[in-house]
Protein backbone atom coordinates (compact mmCIF):
# COMPACT_ATOMS: atom_id res chain seq x y z
CA UNK A 1 0.00 0.00 0.00
CA UNK A 2 1.29 3.45 -0.81
CA UNK A 3 1.37 6.30 1.69
CA UNK A 4 -1.36 7.99 -0.39
CA UNK A 5 -3.55 4.88 -0.15
CA UNK A 6 -3.06 4.84 3.64
CA UNK A 7 -4.13 8.50 3.84
CA UNK A 8 -7.21 7.89 1.65
CA UNK A 9 -8.40 4.93 3.76
CA UNK A 10 -11.06 6.07 6.22
CA UNK A 11 -9.94 6.02 9.85
CA UNK A 12 -12.69 3.50 10.73
CA UNK A 13 -10.93 0.92 8.52
CA UNK A 14 -7.31 1.33 9.63
CA UNK A 15 -5.32 1.09 12.86
CA UNK A 16 -1.80 0.73 14.21
CA UNK A 17 -1.21 -2.22 16.55
CA UNK A 18 2.20 -2.75 18.19
CA UNK A 19 3.74 -0.33 15.68
CA UNK A 20 2.42 -2.28 12.64
CA UNK A 21 -0.20 -0.70 10.36
CA UNK A 22 -3.34 -2.75 9.67
CA UNK A 23 -6.40 -2.24 7.46
CA UNK A 24 -9.79 -3.94 7.65
CA UNK A 25 -10.37 -6.11 4.57
CA UNK A 26 -13.09 -8.51 3.42
CA UNK A 27 -11.96 -12.17 3.34
CA UNK A 28 -13.69 -15.46 2.55
CA UNK A 29 -14.62 -15.80 6.25
CA UNK A 30 -15.75 -12.21 6.90
CA UNK A 31 -13.66 -9.16 7.75
CA UNK A 32 -10.13 -9.28 9.06
CA UNK A 33 -7.36 -6.87 10.05
CA UNK A 34 -4.57 -7.34 7.53
CA UNK A 35 -1.04 -5.99 8.09
CA UNK A 36 0.23 -3.58 5.41
CA UNK A 37 3.63 -2.32 4.36
CA UNK A 38 4.00 1.21 3.02
CA UNK A 39 5.88 1.35 -0.30
CA UNK A 40 7.07 4.35 -2.31
CA UNK A 41 4.93 3.67 -5.39
CA UNK A 42 2.46 1.13 -6.74
CA UNK A 43 3.80 -1.60 -9.05
CA UNK A 44 2.39 -1.61 -12.55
Amino acid sequence: MTAEGWKRTHRDFKTIRDGQRHVLRWTAHGTSLMPVTIVKEQRK
